[in-house]
C-alpha cells in the first residue's frame, strides 16, 4: 500500500494529489491519501481537495509517520513492515525496494507532477458558489481580464520574510507596467489578496479595479476565478500558481516573480511565463 500525506493549504494539497496520480501512473497501483493532519497538528487548514476529488481513497494513518524508536516499536509490536520516504530522499526507483506500507511525505511542488492533475475534469465539473457568480460573469464579460494575487500574512511575518518576502511593492509595480506595455485594450483588474488594505495603499491600480471579497467558502472558487482571467499576475504562492496553471485561454499571459524564495534557486515558474 502506498500512502501520500495531504497537508497544508489547498495549493499544496493539489500538488500532493498530483504527485499521487504520478505514482499511480508509474506503478499501476492505487494510492491512498493520509488526512490525519487535519484537525490535529494543523488546526488552520481544511481538507479542501476532497470537494474537487470526492473519490479520493482516504486513510487516517498517523502511525506510519513515526520514525526512529516509535517506528521500530510499532513494527516489532505488530510484526509489519512500513517505509517512510520524504521528498528530499525520494526517487521513483526506491519504491521497487519497499514492502508493506509505504508512506510518502512532502510538498511535491514540481511542474512535472502537476501534469497528472485532471484539470479538464475538475474545471468541467466545478460550479461557482452563488455568492461569487456575479464576479464570474464580470470576469467572463471583461475585454481584458487581469487577476492580481497578493499574499502577505504569514509570508511577511518576522519569521518568514527573509525566505518568502519576494513579492514586494516594487514587484507589483513592475508586473503591472509589463502588462501595460504588452496588452492593448480595455483592461480590468481583479485583485485577490489576504491584505486588501495593503494593496490599496501600495499597488498602483486603476480606480476600476475590483477587489474580490474573501468569503468562507471553498478556496478553489478563487483559484477558478483567477483561471478565468486572460492575464495572471501571480505571487510566489502555490495558490495563485494553480490559478495560472489552470488558465485555459489560448493566448494567456502570466507574470511571475523571477525567484520563488530567497533561500533556493528552484522555481515553479513555467518556461512560457514571464519572470520579473
Amino acid at each position: 500500500m502506498i500512502i501520500v500525506r495531504l497537508w497544508g493549504g489547498l495549493g499544496n494539497q493539489l500538488f500532493q494529489y498530483s504527485f499521487g496520480q504520478y505514482i499511480e501512473e508509474k506503478r499501476s497501483e492505487k494510492v491512498f491519501y493520509d488526512v490525519s493532519s487535519f484537525g490535529t497538528s494543523d488546526q488552520l487548514r481544511k481538507l479542501e481537495i476532497y470537494s474537487l476529488i470526492p473519490d479520493l481513497l482516504l486513510k487516517n494513518v498517523r502511525f506510519v509517520q513515526y520514525t526512529g524508536i516509535k517506528n521500530r516499536l510499532f513494527r516489532a509490536l505488530f510484526q509489519c513492515t512500513n517505509t517512510y520516504l520524504s521528498e528530499n530522499t525520494f526517487d521513483i526507483s526506491s519504491l521497487e525496494k519497499t514492502r508493506g506500507v509505504v508512506f510518502l511525505q512532502g510538498y511535491w511542488q514540481n511542474k512535472m507532477y502537476a501534469e497528472f492533475f485532471p484539470k479538464r475534469r475538475v474545471l468541467d465539473e466545478w460550479k461557482t458558489p452563488q455568492v461569487l457568480q456575479r464576479i464570474e460573469n464580470v470576469i467572463r464579460s471583461a475585454d481584458i481580464s487581469i487577476s492580481l494575487h497578493v499574499r502577505r500574512g504569514d509570508y511577511f511575518s518576522p519569521k518568514n520574510i527573509s525566505v518568502y518576502g519576494v513579492c514586494t511593492e516594487e514587484y507589483y509595480k513592475r508586473a503591472i507596467a509589463q502588462v501595460e506595455s504588452m496588452v492593448e485594450g480595455n483592461k480590468q483588474f481583479f485583485v485577490f489578496s489576504d491584505d486588501i488594505l495593503w494593496v490599496k495603499n501600495h499597488v498602483p491600480l486603476p480606480e476600476s479595479a475590483i477587489f474580490i471579497p474573501n468569503h468562507e467558502i471553498s478556496q478553489f472558487a478563487y483559484i477558478y476565478l483567477m483561471s478565468l482571467c486572460k492575464v495572471n499576475i501571480i505571487s510566489n504562492s502555490t495558490f495563485s500558481w494553480w490559478g495560472a496553471y489552470l488558465n485555459q485561454h489560448k493566448n494567456q499571459l502570466v507574470i511571475a516573480p523571477s525567484r520563488w524564495t530567497f533561500t533556493s534557486n528552484k522555481t515553479l515558474v513555467l518556461d512560457s511565463w514571464i519572470k520579473i
